[in-house]
């Protein structure tokens, strides 16, 4: 998969070539390890779900 990175480096996403989703991370406001971050997905509908479904499995997974 490919990486984007903002030029200020206050955000990081990956590219999945196949679907052309793209899921964007923005740390601007991540100060501690321990804050919220917010997911940005974007891409045809069944690959977004897909991937909100794979991301929900896994925070869940850690609880």
């Amino acid at each position: 998969m490919a990486m984007i990175t903002d030029k200020d480096g206050k955000g990081c996403g990956r590219i999945e070539q196949k679907t052309k989703t793209v899921i964007y991370v923005d740390t601007k406001k991540i100060k501690h390890g321990k804050d919220n971050v917010w997911l940005s997905i974007t891409g045809n509908a069944s690959a977004v779900a897909a991937a909100r479904e794979i991301i929900q499995t896994k925070l869940h997974s850690e609880d």
